[in-house]
């Protein structure tokens, strides 16, 4: 007798299902600001945000600590009447700035006063015949 036929072939998987499609990519985010500290004192914030602080009257506030570098800051107490209003504030105001920082090189401490209202400023500690 002939052979037997040879079995059908398997049978083709279906097509797989189309992906869906792609939403478009999410915004970038904002471009980073400077931070910074205006008037009496308002902190402004890289990400946008912004906050208001009252210090007590001759305190110093570390306002940045990272790795080999601090900067605090000496506030003292005003008052003052705003432009549009006349409405008395009771405020306070970043009077001087105090920089410390490690050197890279040398891992020396360098300290720096920065005193606007009473030239002559900044003065800078810790430097070699300085």
């Amino acid at each position: 007798p002939p052979p037997p036929p040879p079995p059908p072939p398997p049978p083709h998987p279906p097509n797989p299902p189309a992906p869906p499609p792609f939403s478009p990519s999410p915004p970038a985010p904002p471009p980073l600001k400077p931070g910074g500290l205006t008037g009496d004192p308002h902190l402004h914030f890289a990400h946008g945000g912004e906050a208001d602080f009252r210090g007590e009257d001759g305190a110093i506030y570390a306002m940045l600590h990272h790795a080999g570098l601090a900067v605090n800051a000496l506030f003292e107490a005003c008052a003052f009447l705003l432009e549009h209003g006349g409405l008395k504030v009771r405020g306070t105001f970043v009077t001087d700035v105090f920089f410390r920082l490690l050197t890279e090189a040398t891992n020396k401490s360098v300290r720096v006063e920065f005193t606007p209202n009473m030239p002559p400023t900044p003065l800078v500690h810790g430097l070699e015949g300085g």
